[in-house]
């Protein structure tokens, strides 16, 4: 997910997504364990998780209108 805000200049949020490109270039993300993973403090991080599905039939769609991304 590449979350923004309007109020932010567009070369700060260029440097982010290029600094978030550079990380997983270096990182092998599939032999990392689940957590967050900072790459430059809270203000940019990974989420790695893991979960179990189920039969379509079985679940209902979620979906989220706000994503909380503070702790």
């Amino acid at each position: 997910m590449i979350y923004g805000n309007i109020n932010y200049q567009r070369k700060e949020t260029d440097q982010k997504i290029k600094k978030c490109l550079a990380y997983l270039e270096q990182e092998n993300l599939s032999q990392k364990e689940p957590g967050r993973y900072e790459i430059k403090g809270k203000d940019i991080f990974i989420n790695i998780v893991t979960y179990e599905t189920a039969p379509v039939e079985q679940k209902e769609w979620e979906a989220h209108k706000q994503y909380n991304y503070s702790e």
